[in-house]
């Protein structure tokens, strides 16, 4: 959210004669030195980041971990088989990771929870698509309630095999973006209180939303991968970022705004 001055946006900031980095108004950033980042919403509760080498291991160009941003040890490392591939300067000249095949996953020891209200953003895509062919972007984990969330790109939960899909687990909701998934990295948003509306964004305009209440106890995102991918699909992962609250508009669009630059999306 920017504040002007007249006609122009506030470029400094002080203390007296210091300078600072950032301001807020309550929790909302209003002023950062660097840029947008992330960091500005308060709440940020994990933070994947395909294209920072700072945070990502590699055995050639083999994934072997990948290190949580938001510094709440949400680190993932491969499970069930090699990790994905590096993908160097792929999208919008930025590194992506590459799952190739279904034994490709990276996974979490602490699951990042969104069994409350929280707010997740993954930039991601299906490659490849053929007839039924589907797959996990996200999953989540099942604590005995039913409800494993996941984020799906080709699953036909509304008859479409191109649609992006919020799957609920369980009794649901199933939410859809209901638009064609395999031309490269497509930004989408869920956002949900406990018990309460959920929203599915697709590129920050809003595609589908259910008012059923659900509770999701203490499950939450703990694999990245093309899940059950079938005949052929491939998967491109660039950005995870998720917070620990159903974000304000204003703030939804900062983060949304930053990661379509950022990707070129």
């Amino acid at each position: 959210m920017p504040i002007n001055l007249g006609s122009g946006a506030i470029s400094g900031a002080y203390v007296g004669s210091t300078a600072v980095s950032a301001a807020y108004l309550g929790s909302t950033s209003v002023f950062s030195a660097g840029g947008f980042t992330p960091e500005d919403v308060a709440g940020l509760e994990a933070w994947i980041d395909a294209s920072d080498a700072t945070t990502v291991t590699l055995s050639g160009s083999t994934v072997t971990a990948v290190t949580d941003k938001a510094g709440n040890s949400h680190s993932f490392t491969p499970s069930g088989g090699t990790g994905p591939t590096l993908t160097a300067a792929s999208q919008n000249s930025l590194d992506v990771f590459t799952f190739a095949d279904s034994s490709k996953k990276l996974v979490t020891a602490t699951t990042i929870p969104v069994g409350s209200a929280s707010t997740t953003f993954v930039v991601a895509s299906r490659d490849a698509n053929s007839s039924n062919g589907y797959g996990r972007i996200l999953s989540g984990s099942d604590t005995g309630d039913g409800y494993s969330p996941a984020i799906l790109s080709g699953y036909a939960v509304t008859g479409s095999n191109d649609d992006f899909e919020y799957y609920g687990g369980g009794s649901g909701p199933n939410l859809s973006a209901g638009v064609n998934n395999t031309s490269g990295p497509k930004l989408i948003t869920i956002s949900h209180t406990d018990g309460g509306t959920i929203n599915l964004y697709y590129g920050g305009t809003l595609a589908d939303t259910s008012s059923s209440a659900k509770t999701f106890g203490t499950d939450g995102w703990n694999e990245i991968s093309g899940g059950s991918i079938s005949e052929g699909a491939t998967f491109t992962f660039c950005e995870l970022i998720v917070y620990d609250s159903a974000l304000s508009s204003a703030d939804r669009e900062s983060v949304e705004s930053y990661l379509n630059t950022k990707w070129g999306l």
